[in-house]
């Protein structure tokens, strides 16, 4: 079998200090729709920082609210929050720090989100100094911070996870530093609407051909590579 691995960008909202409340509910509404759809499997959400985590609680439906797991001050450390998503079918892990050197293979988490891109805090002075010399290596820590991420739910060749990129920046990173990302990781990015994630029908880029997909508790085919029909447009089509 084949990796099962599928990266989806759905553009919801660009985050900055700038948001209204409006782009917020744009963004809970996405990720309720998508716990919905995960209703029955582990999964987590990466918040990039504790203030967006704040957020992010809030704006959970209370249908999964006794799904969530979190950690930090008010709330258990991170190693016991860690320990107990593990071991618990269909909860969400929501934390700032569980992009790297964390292992969740097969039913321990099937999904996970992106709510915002993992760009270095500018406000750091050694990170604006180091972006001033080498404004590409800025780019490059957000891609690798960003596969990190999707990696922590596909751990060998028979596990298979779903990632949600719903920053309206992965637009620009595709855009203008596409060579910053591995050709296995492009060949698992593909754009969909937020109808077509929680459709069961789905239409070719060409948009000539409709396909059902079996949608057992989120659980679709997914394919490796180009060479092979997958259920969603290509993100190459909405980069021109």
């Amino acid at each position: 079998m084949p990796p099962m691995r599928q990266v989806i960008f759905c553009p919801v909202v660009k985050l900055s200090y700038k948001s209204t409340e409006e782009d917020y509910q744009k963004l809970f509404t996405a990720i309720n729709n998508i716990l919905d759809k995960h209703a029955g499997q582990s999964g987590i959400i990466h918040c990039v920082s504790y203030k967006l985590r704040d957020r992010i609680l809030q704006g959970i439906a209370s249908k999964h609210q006794n799904r969530v797991i979190t950690h930090g001050q008010e709330y258990m450390p991170r190693e016991d929050a860690i320990a107990k998503f593990k071991c618990t079918r269909g909860a969400i892990l929501v934390s700032p720090s569980a992009e790297v050197g964390l292992d969740f293979p097969d039913d321990e988490a099937r999904w996970c989100i992106w709510a915002k891109i993992p760009f270095a805090d500018l406000r750091d002075r050694q990170v604006e100094a180091r972006r001033k010399i080498d404004p590409e290596w800025y780019t490059y820590v957000s891609v690798m911070t960003l596969i990190q991420g999707a990696g922590r739910i596909v751990r060998h060749e028979q596990d298979w996870g779903i990632t949600y990129v719903l920053d309206l920046n992965m637009r620009w990173m595709l855009k203008h530093n596409r060579h910053l990302f591995p050709d296995w990781f492009m060949d698992a990015v593909h754009y969909r609407t937020m109808d077509q994630i929680m459709g069961n029908e789905r239409k070719m880029g060409n948009g000539k051909k409709k396909v059902t997909i079996e949608n057992k508790q989120g659980k679709e085919p997914m394919r490796p590579g180009r060479g092979q029909d997958l259920f969603a447009t290509p993100v190459s089509n909405i980069l021109a």
